[in-house]
C-alpha cells in the first residue's frame, strides 16, 4: 500500500489538471478494514505536493472521508478537516460542521475510559463552532448549537455550565433585537408619520445598539426635542465635546436606562460614564468637577450590578479566549526624571499626558497559543503554548490586530507608546509599577538574571496595580508610534507620536536584557519588519 501511495503521488505532483486528480483520487477504493490506515498515509503524502494545492486538497479531503468511517482514523479526520479550515476559507462554514462531527463520532465511539474526556472535547468544540456564528450574526444556527452544548455540558464540562446559559440567553436576546428591529422598520415604511414607532426605533439604534450614526438619519420635526438635541451629539461621542455639554451628555444616556435590555443599559451606562470621566479628568472648575467624580462613581456602582465589566474575555475561535482588561481615563508623567537611575537619553523631557478615554489592554502578551488561533502560523524559538509570542515583527502584530478586530468586531490594534506606559505605571511615579528598587524585579518579571536567557510562560508573576502581567521583562512589546528620540514636540493629551519615521516603538524590557532596561520609562525602536526572539506585543482595545 506505501509503494503504491508513492507511486501516486508522484504521478499528481507532475499533473495539473483538477479533472485528473479527481479521476486518480476516485480510484482509490481500500477495503474497510484499512480505512483508517489509508487514511494516515494519504495525510502523510499531501507534503510531496506543495507545488499543487488542488491535489493537496483532495487527499485532504479523501483522507478525512476514509478517516471519519472508523474510530481509529478519527484523530486523522479530525486533521484533514482543521487543515482544509485553513487552505479553504471559502469553504469554512462546512467544513466547521465536518470537523463538528467528527467529534460527534468519536465521543459517540468511545469506551468508558475514554467517555468523558470525548464528550468535554465535543462539546467545546460545539461551543466554539456556536461562538463562531454567533460573531457571524448567523444567530438561528448558534441557538441552536448553545441549545445541544447545554443539554450535554452538565454531564461532561460542568464549569462551563454557567457561559453557555449567559451566551444562550445573550444570542437570544439578539435574536429577538434584529426582529424587534425588523418589526419597527415594516411599520415605519408603511406609515412614516407614525412618530412614536419613529421614535422606538432611534431609541432602539441608540440604546440597545449603541448606533447613535443610525438614529441620527431617522430624526424628524415630529420626534422629541431631547433626542432632536442629544442623538446629533451623540454621533460625535468619540471626539472632543465642551465641558458643559459632557454632563448633559453624561446625564441623558443615564437616563435611557428605564426599559432598556441588560445589555441596553450596560451600552448607556458605558457612555455616561466616559462623559463623566472627561469631565474628572479635564474640568478646571473645582465644584463641577466634585460633581463629575460622584456622578462617576454612582454609574460605576450601577455597571457592577450589571456585570463584571472590569475584564473581558475575547473569543478567538478553536476554543482560545483571551482576557483584556479595562484601562481608566486618566492623567500621569511619562518619560523618566533626569535623576532616575539607569535613564536613557531618550527618556525625555518628562511631561504630563492626558489620556482622555478609557481603553482595555491585554492582561498578558499575546500568548503562542493564542497568536496561533488567530493567524495558524507559530513563528516563536522558545516553543510553550502559553509563552509570549515572538520573532514577530510589527507588521505581523498589526496584521494579527486586524485579523481579531474582524473576528470579534471589536478595535483591537497595538496601544499607543503613551497608552502603554500610562498602563504600566498604573498610577505610580516610580521606576517601576512597583517601586523604585530593581531586586524587587524578580517578583513582578523576567529579566536576564531570571530568565534563564528564553522566555517563560505568562502569568507567572505578580501583576501591576491596574491587573496586568509581565510589563517589566519577558519580551520587549511593540507600539503602534513611529519613534522620535525625544518629547520634545509630544502632545499632551492622546499623543500618537510622530506622523513619520523609520522605525517604531517597543517597550517593556525583555528576558534577554539588564534591570534598567525593563523599567516602566525604557524605550528602544527598531523597524517594523524587525524580528528577534525577543520582540513580542500585546493588544489595545478600543471601548465597544
Amino acid at each position: 500500500m506505501v509503494v503504491l501511495l508513492i507511486v501516486i503521488v508522484s504521478f499528481l505532483a507532475t499533473i495539473a489538471g483538477a479533472d485528473e486528480v479527481e479521476e486518480l483520487i476516485g480510484a482509490l477504493k481500500p477495503s474497510p478494514l484499512d480505512y483508517a490506515a489509508w487514511a494516515g498515509s494519504l495525510l502523510g503524502a499531501v507534503d510531496e505536493l506543495k507545488d499543487n494545492p488542488d491535489a493537496q486538497g483532495r487527499l485532504y479531503e479523501k483522507a478525512y472521508e476514509l478517516g471519519i468511517r472508523k474510530p481509529k482514523g478519527h484523530p486523522t479526520a479530525i486533521k484533514a478537516a482543521r487543515a482544509l479550515l485553513e487552505t479553504r476559507p471559502d469553504q469554512k462554514a462546512a467544513w466547521q460542521r465536518k470537523l463538528l462531527a467528527v467529534y460527534e463520532l468519536d465521543w459517540q465511539a468511545a469506551d468508558r475510559t475514554r467517555k468523558k474526556a470525548a464528550g468535554k472535547t465535543y462539546v467545546e468544540q460545539m461551543i466554539a463552532l456556536a461562538d463562531d456564528r454567533a460573531n457571524s450574526d448567523r444567530l438561528a444556527e448558534a441557538i441552536q448549537l448553545y441549545t445541544d452544548a447545554s443539554r450535554m455540558v452538565r454531564y461532561y464540562a460542568p464549569e462551563l455550565r454557567d457561559a453557555v446559559a449567559g451566551k444562550l440567553k445573550d444570542v437570544r436576546g439578539r435574536q429577538k433585537l434584529q426582529q424587534d428591529l425588523a418589526r419597527c422598520k415594516d411599520v415605519l415604511a408603511a406609515k412614516p408619520d407614525n412618530a412614536a414607532v419613529r421614535e422606538r426605533l432611534i431609541r432602539l439604534y441608540v440604546v440597545e445598539l449603541d448606533q447613535p450614526g443610525e438614529a441620527a438619519k431617522l430624526l424628524t420635526a415630529d420626534v422629541s426635542e431631547r433626542l432632536r438635541t442629544y442623538v446629533p451629539l451623540a454621533v460625535k461621542q468619540d471626539q472632543p465635546v465642551a465641558r458643559e455639554v459632557c454632563m448633559e451628555l453624561g446625564d441623558w444616556y443615564r437616563s435611557l436606562t428605564a426599559g432598556a435590555t441588560r445589555t441596553g443599559q450596560v451600552n448607556v451606562l458605558i457612555r455616561a460614564e466616559d462623559y463623566y470621566q472627561r469631565l474628572v479628568v479635564l474640568e478646571t472648575n473645582t465644584v463641577k468637577r466634585t460633581i463629575a467624580k460622584a456622578k462617576f462613581a454612582q454609574v460605576e456602582k450601577e455597571l457592577e450590578k450589571l456585570v463584571a465589566r472590569k475584564y473581558i474575555v475575547l473569543q478567538l475561535g478553536k476554543g482560545v479566549t483571551m482576557e483584556i482588561v479595562r484601562i481608566r481615563a486618566g492623567k500621569f508623567l511619562m518619560g523618566s526624571h533626569e535623576a532616575e537611575k539607569g535613564r536613557g537619553g531618550n527618556e525625555g523631557p518628562q511631561h504630563n499626558v492626558t489620556i482622555s478615554k478609557p481603553f482595555y489592554m491585554g492582561v498578558t502578551e499575546v500568548t503562542q497559543k493564542q497568536y496561533a488561533a488567530v493567524t495558524g502560523k507559530k513563528p516563536s524559538k522558545f516553543i510553550g503554548r502559553l509563552r509570549p509570542v515572538e520573532c514577530v515583527s510589527w507588521n505581523e502584530a498589526v496584521a494579527f490586530c486586524k485579523r481579531l478586530s474582524a473576528i470579534t468586531r471589536r478595535g483591537v490594534r497595538l496601544p499607543t507608546e503613551a497608552e502603554w506606559e500610562y498602563a504600566c505605571r498604573a498610577g505610580t511615579k516610580t521606576a517601576y509599577s512597583f517601586g523604585n528598587d530593581s531586586k524587587d524585579l524578580a517578583a513582578y518579571g523576567w529579566c536576564k538574571t531570571n530568565s534563564n536567557r528564553k522566555t517563560q510562560s505568562v502569568r507567572q508573576k505578580k501583576p501591576n496595580a491596574w491587573g496586568l502581567y509581565d510589563m517589566h521583562g519577558s519580551v520587549f512589546e511593540w507600539c503602534s508610534d513611529w519613534y522620535a528620540e525625544s518629547y520634545a514636540k509630544a502632545k499632551n493629551q492622546d499623543p500618537q507620536g510622530p506622523t513619520s519615521g523609520s522605525k517604531r516603538v517597543l517597550r517593556g524590557g525583555s528576558g534577554f536584557h539588564d534591570l534598567a532596561n525593563c523599567r516602566s520609562a525604557f524605550r528602544l525602536c527598531l523597524t517594523s519588519d524587525a524580528r528577534y526572539n525577543s520582540l513580542g506585543f500585546r493588544v489595545a482595545v478600543d471601548l465597544k
